[in-house]
């Protein structure tokens, strides 16, 4: 099948997506990661989802006496032992597809516009800072799944449970499994009354000689 300058040709269900030299690496990133959602990801129910995590953190919470430091270091070592299996499946069903990440704001837009978008269905905003070496994901309108159709406890919104502090833990572990070091919070969340939902990645560092991602 041919192809035009500027559009994604797919030649079958399981194809890889081809793109022109001079298309956007921003603009493919995000077709790559809608192609891949649509065709290899199983989907579950959204409210499947959310009352199973939900019922999750309240046992959490209620094991750990409501203390919310403790329910945020484990979300988020649980969300690292699943971060450091799900790089093996994410490079799986983008072998050979994904350009190099030369820079941070490749690396936060692949995050976002392919890795967000194949495992849980959205696409935050990315903002970089390169004098910084820092990367911030904003869910607008509470697009974040994780907080659907939840609201916490005063008590638990004052000590500041981050309720989705999971995905920090996957994406730190993630980002390990390809040889960089890094810092992953939350810095902010609607479901404590925060404006946005704000994930940042700082102190990126390549912690030994590995290929970089896409190569």
């Amino acid at each position: 099948m041919s192809s035009n300058v500027n559009t994604v040709k797919v030649t079958s269900s399981n194809a890889n997506l081809q793109v022109d030299p001079d298309y956007s690496k921003e603009i493919f990133l995000k077709q790559l990661g809608e192609h891949v959602y649509q065709r290899n990801m199983k989907k579950i129910n959204a409210e499947f989802f959310n009352v199973t995590y939900g019922s999750f953190v309240r046992t959490l919470i209620e094991f750990y006496d409501n203390d919310a430091e403790k329910c945020n270091e484990k979300l988020k070592a649980m969300g690292e032992n699943i971060g450091s299996r799900l790089i093996d499946d994410f490079y799986s069903k983008v072998t050979n597809q994904i350009p190099r990440c030369s820079n941070l704001k490749d690396l936060g837009n692949t995050i976002a516009y392919v890795g967000f978008k194949m495992y849980i269905n959205v696409v935050p905003k990315v903002f970089v800072d390169e004098g910084n070496k820092t990367i911030k994901f904003r869910f607008d309108n509470n697009a974040n799944i994780f907080n659907k159709f939840v609201e916490l406890p005063d008590d638990i919104k004052e000590k500041r449970l981050y309720y989705s502090n999971i995905i920090s833990g996957v994406i730190q572990a993630a980002l390990a499994g390809i040889a960089l070091k890094c810092d992953v919070e939350f810095i902010s969340d609607t479901l404590l009354d925060d404006q946005s939902t704000e994930i940042q990645i700082s102190n990126v560092k390549r912690i030994k000689d590995e290929v970089p991602m896409g190569q």
